[in-house]
């Protein structure tokens, strides 16, 4: 046990490449990432232009007024469609009506028809006020509540990359934080993932904290020989949380340690894949809200 460690005592200067490589690396977090940049493209395109508010705003009694379309064309927008097949155009349509001599205008939209200009209409609006309104039938946007449905990609991607960013943080922190012990090898279990037809294991470790703690690392692979060949392993543990460990060998982001045990800047070629996909998100999700709010 008096050998020495190969891993430099915290705390310990990460580089910047190394860190963006444990952060943003690995499956969770590329393809939570994916998901949600994919997502959130139909969600600029479709939630602005979705009527979120007439399921409260026209719940309670309505008033109506005669109202007269002034000029109706096709939106920007369809419904359904497919590769082969266009979808059913959305018709926007303006229009006036007068409540007590005040003159008030609006918008509504339908799918599939539309109205001329100078038809005749049936406005309606919430008891009282008459500037929240819509032609009976339409809606005040181009489409419905059901638009909300696009949220379920952006979802699904923050349902992979917030885990993925923990494990990140977790990361980073046994790099500049972790402290060192040695472990020995306990176990070693069949999963149920192959990797080049060769089954994953699930091995490990036990391993005794700087306070006398007994605790357990677990890692896996499907290259076991060498973890079961020698009898003891470098373990890096968090000191806050002992649990949270792993081998010396099989730190996340695969850093270079040099022989003084300090870690070595990851190189440009293996952190730009791993950083592309967030930063491409990111400026894009950014992008689209400046021009919202610049409207």
């Amino acid at each position: 046990m008096g050998q020495p460690f190969s891993f430099s005592l915290p705390p310990r200067d990460v580089p910047l490449t190394v860190r963006l490589q444990v952060l943003f690396g690995g499956f969770l977090n590329q393809f939570g990432w994916f998901f949600f940049g994919f997502g959130m493209l139909f969600v600029w395109l479709f939630l602005p232009h979705a009527d979120l508010t007439s399921f409260y705003r026209f719940h309670g009694q309505l008033d109506h007024a005669a109202g007269t379309v002034t000029a109706s064309q096709k939106a920007h927008f369809s419904e359904g469609g497919s590769k082969h097949h266009s979808g059913t155009p959305i018709y926007e349509h303006d229009y006036t009506f007068r409540v007590a001599g005040t003159a008030y205008r609006g918008a509504s939209y339908a799918t599939g028809y539309t109205y001329p200009p100078g038809t005749r209409v049936t406005i309606e609006y919430p008891r009282g006020n008459p500037s929240v309104s819509r032609i009976q039938f339409m809606r005040r946007t181009a489409f419905g509540p059901s638009t909300l449905i696009v949220l379920l990609f952006p979802l699904v991607g923050l349902g992979f990359l917030i885990p993925g960013l923990m494990l990140g943080w977790k990361g980073d922190r046994l790099l500049a934080h972790g402290k060192v012990a040695f472990g020995t090898f306990k176990s070693k279990e069949p999963t149920n993932t192959r990797v080049n037809n060769q089954t994953v294991y699930k091995l490990t470790f036990d391993f005794t904290t700087d306070t006398g703690e007994t605790c357990q690392a677990i890692t896996r692979s499907y290259q076991t020989a060498q973890f079961e060949d020698d009898q003891q392993h470098e373990i890096v543990y968090d000191p806050l949380t002992p649990s949270y460990a792993t081998l010396v060998d099989c730190l996340p982001g695969s850093p270079r340690i040099d022989e003084r045990g300090v870690i070595q800047p990851a190189r440009f070629g293996s952190t730009l894949p791993v950083t592309i996909l967030p930063v491409l998100v990111i400026i894009a999700n950014i992008a689209c809200l400046c021009l919202k709010l610049g409207r």
